[in-house]
């Protein structure tokens, strides 16, 4: 298990690598600019750490009980969530931030 520092270098690696995909999508005037991106690679980290180091306990009691969980349906209903319409940008935006909120969900 990495430390903490390690983790939130790992977050903060995720932030700095969306920004620039970001920022070069903002200067070339395209949608889903800046803070899409570092929103959509901050809850990839968020969810890559959790899937890898969140769930030791719980598979511990799980494999004690009968209990089924699958924990990548928040991740799937984001994923395939209907981003159809006239204000695309928006809902992509909007998509992206609750991906980050949901990784955070999932690991806390």
């Amino acid at each position: 298990m990495p430390t903490e520092l390690e983790l939130a270098g790992r977050l903060g690696a995720a932030l700095v690598l969306g920004g620039a995909i970001g920022l070069e999508r903002e200067l070339t005037g395209q949608v889903a600019g800046l803070r899409t991106h570092m929103s959509v690679a901050l809850g990839a980290a968020l969810f890559g750490i959790v899937s890898a180091y969140g769930w030791n306990e719980f598979a511990e009691v799980r494999a004690q009980t009968n209990v089924q969980v699958d924990v990548t349906r928040v991740a799937s209903n984001i994923v395939t969530a209907d981003v159809q319409g006239p204000d695309l940008h928006s809902r992509l935006a909007e998509l992206a931030e609750l991906h980050e909120v949901a990784g955070v969900d999932v690991g806390g």
